[in-house]
């Protein structure tokens, strides 16, 4: 058998693959049929400004990496000639070792005698200091210029004043301090710039009406450093809302002439762009038309709602958003889009820029500060402020005989596997498509790294290295019993985003039942056992920790029998079914475009982690919670069991949290103890009814909230809270769409969870 050094692999949360033993050939792949992904997510563990790594510094012995395949020496390399060659482990290129880095190996182990001590040698993750050949340019100031919406609508719904707050409250959070630089961009039916030069006691608005012929006045005093003018920048900050709420605010919105002035502000140095957009933009250059149509919802139609709005007539035709988001991307300058608008926006085109810029896409329909101010002022400040890795790029090298097929995520490609990212953080998601050349693989252990090259905060140019290695098999039942059902699950929505975008939503959905009838079958030639066979009713399905077992599919004889699938896929089944009823996949009106844009663009950067509960919600009783769930104060916090998804599980006298990984919602049931709702609920300050705040203290109220901050810790997107009471007409059947397991009556929700089940065994 292979041994792999285990403790050399870079942890999981930077590398994933959907399997843990790789086919040895293209022809054991497809009889497999599980598909071979990997999710990568380069800075998952930052969880400050310093990186969580080692880091290695070569030298004047320059950075050891093979000569063929351009590869990073890593632990999984092999060493020959007594320690003066090492054998690439991707490319299988043998290497001079340079005589700076020269050392002896032990004899029992033919490993060198100081692995050990080098970081690169025993980490499958590491961090090297890039020389400065690997700089086209001097390491930039970390740029942040502000392009805000400040059109009645921004104004009334009180977008702008939290807007504002939120980034006045971050200016000491920004990283690259003392070096730091911003501006700030105002637009409605005009653009407005702003002279924050240090010698100012007050900033100076300069308006620009002509939208088309748009200049730039005051060039050198509009990026300013924020050391240098901070009471400037503070006093604009805190002058904002009121100064265009009592200016007769436009409704025009004029966003494609204030993306051109931004792009001419910071051009030069790239950085971090953050847009605020309250409405549909509709004046000036790529002024966008109303295209909702809820007539064309559930038809071929509503697949053109969910691509971007051509600049011009023809099927060449590209949208303005999408060139200038190449330009934005070319320049170095990601894209951080906020969308808070009360009717329709059409996230669809405006999702291009967070997209082709590395950036990331935010959405609160129908914004008002009094109950989405707080979501957007946390995901605001969390933008601004985490660690942040500038004019980045990415490559993933693999062994040979397998190839990189297709990349998923938000960048741009450069040449054929080169990805450019502007930005890179914490959030930032790449499915990487994983295929097989013609020749069968050679070796037993087959390796994939990704490099990320990219400037610090604080100026350093840095190379972040993950290695992982897998086994490699000609065995089909063992490859399936390998497979991670989480990472699975992420690859397999993933690439139904693209069937969705690309042939529409009915393909898509067809696409993810397809895959679960060939993996099942495929299975089921390859003889796997499954899992002991229960009684009448029993659960077959593996229980994950926190996660509640999936109800047995009946047999012939209307008694439960167990799929044949190995432990490791049991659940697919049920996730898959749980996808095709997702706001992603499921048909009906009841998903309009603007929402459908988003969750399609957030399903395509999420980890593993988030799609777990995104794919399958986790359903709470907090009327029923044990002694020590929500606890604080306990030394491991645990979470109350979470309930399966169907309305058995929910009755009249409960109070429900479910969780599905971008929100949380309460449902109340009508009959509910009347001191439990005294304990947990009052009125807000717009009259509606909310959770009471948090006591930190070991109460019921306590422990939901404990569980609910427990939840947020470990969701880069804020996880808003909304209340709904038995019978609301408006809130209820948002909610029990979440309970995946029972009919549903749109296209993809036909099936309860045990006539799904029978469905796939039918058509193995």
């Amino acid at each position: 058998p292979v041994v792999i050094d285990e403790a050399a692999q870079c942890d999981p949360r930077f590398m994933r693959c959907t399997v843990g033993k790789l086919a040895n050939s293209a022809q054991t792949a497809s009889a497999s049929k599980v598909p071979i992904g990997i999710v990568c997510q380069p800075m998952a563990l930052d969880t400050d400004h310093e990186a969580p790594l080692d880091v290695v510094n070569f030298g004047s012995t320059g950075i050891v990496r093979c000569k063929k395949c351009r590869a990073y020496v890593n632990p999984f390399v092999s060493w020959v000639n007594n320690g003066r060659q090492w054998r690439c482990n991707v490319c299988g290129f043998v290497n001079d070792v340079p005589n700076s880095y020269f050392c002896q190996l032990d004899p029992e182990t033919g490993e060198r005698r100081d692995k050990q001590q080098r970081p690169e040698l025993c980490k499958g993750s590491v961090e090297l200091v890039a020389p400065g050949e690997y700089m086209v340019r001097p390491p930039q100031p970390p740029v942040f210029v502000f392009v805000i919406d400040v059109s009645a609508g921004a104004v009334a719904a009180g977008m702008l004043g939290v807007v504002a707050k939120t980034i006045r409250e971050s200016l000491d959070g920004l990283p690259g301090a003392p070096r730091t630089q911003v501006a700030v961009i105002t637009f409605d039916a005009s653009v407005h710039f702003y002279n924050l030069k240090a010698s100012l006691s007050q900033p100076q608005m300069v308006c620009v009406p002509d939208l088309a012929d748009l200049f730039v006045p005051l060039p050198d005093d509009l990026l300013v450093n924020l050391a240098e003018s901070r009471s400037v920048v503070e006093a604009l900050l805190d002058a904002l809302p009121a100064m265009h709420a009592a200016s007769s605010p436009s409704s025009a919105s004029a966003l494609g002439p204030a993306l051109t002035a931004a792009y001419r502000v910071m051009g030069h140095v790239g950085g971090k762009l953050c847009v605020f957009q309250a409405g549909l933009p509709n004046c000036g250059e790529a002024a966008l038309k109303m295209r909702e149509n809820p007539r064309v919802y559930g038809t071929e139609g509503e697949r053109a709602l969910l691509h971007a709005e051509p600049s011009g007539p023809g099927p060449d035709a590209v949208s303005w958003y999408e060139t200038k988001a190449v330009e934005f991307s070319r320049l170095q300058i990601c894209v951080e889009l906020f969308v808070a608008a009360h009717t329709y926006a059409d996230v669809a085109t405006l999702g291009l820029l967070p997209k082709i810029t590395a950036g990331q896409l935010y959405f609160y329909p129908g914004f008002k500060a009094s109950h989405d101010g707080e979501k957007l002022s946390t995901e605001l400040a969390r933008a601004l402020t985490r660690p942040t890795g500038f004019e980045a790029v990415m490559r993933v090298r693999c062994t040979r005989g397998l190839r990189v097929a297709a990349f998923r995520g938000n960048y741009y490609i450069r040449g054929h596997d080169l990805l450019a990212l502007p930005n890179c953080t914490p959030e930032s998601v790449f499915d990487l498509e994983i295929a097989h050349d013609d020749q069968p693989l050679t070796a037993s252990v087959a390796s994939i790294q990704a490099s990320l090259l990219y400037t610090t905060s604080s100026g350093e140019r840095r190379i972040r290295v993950h290695t992982m290695v897998a086994p490699v098999s000609g065995d089909v039942g063992a490859i399936a019993e390998s497979a991670s059902v989480d990472a699975l699950c992420n690859v397999v929505a993933k690439r139904a985003v693209d069937v969705a975008l690309k042939q529409g939503l009915e393909a898509s959905r067809q696409k993810l039942q397809q895959l679960c009838v060939d993996v099942v079958g495929a299975c089921r030639h390859a003889g796997q056992p499954g899992a002991a066979a229960p009684g009448a009713g029993g659960m077959p399905y593996a229980r994950r920790p926190g996660a509640p077992a999936a109800p047995a599919a009946p047999g012939p004889n209307g008694q439960a029998q167990p799929p044949k699938l190995p432990e490791s896929l049991q659940l697919l089944p049920l996730y898959t079914m749980a996808l095709l009823k997702s706001a992603a996949f499921r048909g009906g009106a009841d998903v309009r475009a603007d929402e459908r844009s988003y969750v399609l663009q957030k399903l395509d950067n999420m980890s593993p982690d988030q799609t777990r509960y995104f794919v399958y919600p986790r359903l709470f009783a907090l009327h029923q919670l044990p002694a020590e769930a929500g606890k604080r104060s306990a030394a491991t916090f645990a979470f109350p069991p979470p309930a399966n998804l169907s309305a058995e599980s929910v009755s009249s006298d409960g109070v429900y949290l479910l969780d599905d990984s971008l929100a949380l919602a309460v449902w109340v049931g009508a009959a509910a103890n009347p001191q439990l709702l005294e304990a947990l609920f009052a009125l807000d300050e717009a009259g509606e009814v909310a959770l009471k705040p948090d006591p930190k203290d070991d109460s019921l109220l306590g422990r939901a909230w404990g569980i609910v901050e427990k939840l947020r810790e470990t969701r880069p997107p804020t996880l808003a809270i909304s209340v709904c009471r038995e019978g609301d007409p408006t809130k209820q059947p948002a909610f029990f769409r979440h309970l995946v397991e029972d009919h549903a009556n749109f296209a993809g929700g036909q099936f309860s969870y045990q006539e799904f089940m029978a469905h796939i065994q039918r058509h193995a």
